[in-house]
C-alpha cells in the first residue's frame, strides 16, 4: 500500500461528515478547569495544508498529477526538475488538491507525511510560488481555532477511565495568552480502536504576536470508559497519542 493510500485509509476511519461539534465555550475561572462530556462521534470531512482547505475525500484519488498535460501539470514537472532546492520533493504521486483559475495545490506523499507545490498563474505563466512539507488538521469552524491537547501530567488512563485532567494549546498566534474561557466543547470520534478527541477554541479578535502560547486546564468527560482503546489527539491528521507531547510543545 502506497504512503498516501495508507494516510487516506487512517484518515477515512474517521470521516463521514463535516466537524461541527462544540457548543459555547466554557466561562472558566482562574483557579479552575472548565469540563465537558464534548460532542459524541462527529467526523472530519475537510481539512487544512496551511491555508488551503479541501474535501479529505481528495486522499483517496491516485496520484500521478504530474503527467497531466494541463500548463499546471507541466509547470510541476519543471519545478521537481529545477534543482537541489526540491530534491527533497516526491517525483511522482501528486494529488491536485485544490484548484482554482489562478491557483492549484499538489500534494503528494513524503515518507509518513504530506509535501506540498502550491502554483500560482501569474502573467499568463503558472510558477510555484511555495513548496515543502504539508501538516492536515481538520478544518474548524469560523471564528475558532484548532486546539492541540495531551494528558495532563500525573493522569493515568486505566480501562474505568471517564474523566481525566487535559492541558489544551491554542495553535494559532495569542500574543503568548492561554486559551481560558474560550475552550469550546471538544468533539469525540470514538472506534473500537481509539477515541478521538478534538478541540476548538474561539478566536480571540485582533492581531496577536506569535510566541508560544501557554496550556490551558481542562477537565475532559468521555461519553463511556476508554475501555482498551488509545485516547487520540484530533488536532492534526493523523492523529496522535495524547499521552505524548507534540515536540517542542511540552516544558
Amino acid at each position: 500500500m502506497s504512503a498516501l493510500r495508507h494516510l487516506a485509509v487512517v484518515v477515512l476511519l474517521i470521516s463521514g461528515c463535516r466537524l461541527t461539534g462544540g457548543t459555547a465555550p466554557h466561562d472558566g475561572s482562574p483557579g479552575g478547569a472548565p469540563s465537558s462530556t464534548g460532542s459524541s462521534d462527529p467526523a472530519i470531512s475537510r481539512v487544512t495544508c496551511d491555508d488551503v482547505s479541501f474535501d479529505l475525500a481528495v486522499l483517496e484519488q491516485p496520484g500521478g498529477a504530474e503527467n497531466g498535460d494541463d500548463p499546471a501539470a507541466a509547470a510541476l514537472r519543471d519545478h521537481l526538475a529545477s534543482g537541489m532546492e526540491t530534491d527533497f520533493l516526491p517525483d511522482a504521486g501528486w494529488i491536485e488538491a485544490v484548484r482554482t483559475e489562478s491557483r492549484v495545490l499538489f500534494i503528494a506523499p513524503e515518507g509518513g507525511s504530506l509535501a506540498r507545490v502550491d502554483m500560482q498563474l501569474e502573467g499568463g505563466r503558472w510558477r510555484a510560488t511555495g513548496w515543502g512539507g504539508c501538516r492536515l488538521r481538520p478544518e474548524t469552524p469560523m471564528g475558532t481555532n484548532i486546539a492541540t491537547f495531551r494528558v495532563a501530567p500525573g493522569e493515568t488512563l486505566t480501562p474505568e477511565t471517564i474523566e481525566l485532567d487535559v492541558l489544551v494549546m491554542e495553535l494559532a498566534c495569542n500574543s503568548g495568552e492561554d486559551a481560558r474561557g474560550r475552550v469550546r466543547d471538544p468533539a469525540i470520534i470514538r472506534s473500537a480502536e481509539s477515541v478521538t478527541v478534538v478541540f476548538t477554541v474561539v478566536a480571540r479578535p485582533g492581531g496577536h504576536d506569535c510566541p508560544s502560547n501557554p496550556e490551558t486546564p481542562f477537565r475532559l468527560v468521555l461519553p463511556e470508559p476508554l475501555g482498551d482503546r488509545v485516547l487520540l489527539d484530533g488536532s492534526s491528521i493523523p492523529p496522535r497519542d495524547a499521552t505524548d507531547c507534540e515536540p517542542d510543545r511540552c516544558p
